[in-house]
């Protein structure tokens, strides 16, 4: 009965632990990379970095590299607004302890550079405003964006830690695999 009993406070323990996810993101011309990092209780669990870049990216342009920057962000927009119902589920379980984002942006002219800025400042500003509504910061979000208005120059680095707790995870994940469709395959 006690093992029974020793079980149940150690699952208790499990589900009201939190987790904590360390994200960073690189965005250049060169290269385009994602690293993550999950940890419980201070201890490393998961570290991977995912090479985002595509071979014909490399030879790019400025304007090119912005392009895709703003389809990606779209498109991912795009996504979480289907699924909005989720996407806010998960982020009310979120908390978040840092958001850094900065990008620097130059197309070689002062005024195509000042307006690819507002642009940017528009996209990041909905963005951080939707999250610091949807979930919960421990800190507020730091958002920069540079203007390099005498050359062609395009960088994005994003920064971020979001912590949530182990039960929270596992009913976040239940009800997306619930509301998810399931592909049919097609019976030949």
């Amino acid at each position: 009965m006690w093992i029974f009993g020793l079980i149940l406070l150690v699952c208790i323990f499990l589900l009201f632990s939190r987790i904590t996810i360390a994200c960073r993101g690189e965005f250049r011309q060169e290269c385009q990379q994602l690293e993550i990092k999950v940890y419980f209780y201070g201890i490393r669990l998961l570290g991977k970095t995912l090479d985002l870049s595509e071979p014909k990216t490399m030879d790019m342009s400025i304007r090119q590299s912005i392009e895709l920057f703003q389809t990606t962000g779209s498109n991912l927009l795009h996504k979480l607004n289907v699924y909005h119902e989720l996407t806010v589920m998960l982020l009310k379980r979120l908390y978040f302890r840092k958001l850094l984002w900065e990008t620097g942006v130059g197309t070689g002219k002062a005024d195509s550079t000042g307006f690819a800025t507002g642009g940017i400042w528009t996209c990041k500003g909905l963005l951080a405003g939707y999250l610091t509504d949807k979930s919960n910061f421990k800190e507020r979000p730091h958002i920069q964006v540079i203007p390099y208005f005498n050359r062609a120059y395009f960088q994005s680095e994003m920064e971020c830690i979001v912590s949530i707790r182990i039960g929270q995870a596992m009913y976040a994940l239940l009800k997306v695999v619930r509301k998810i469709p399931v592909k049919k395959e097609a019976v030949i």
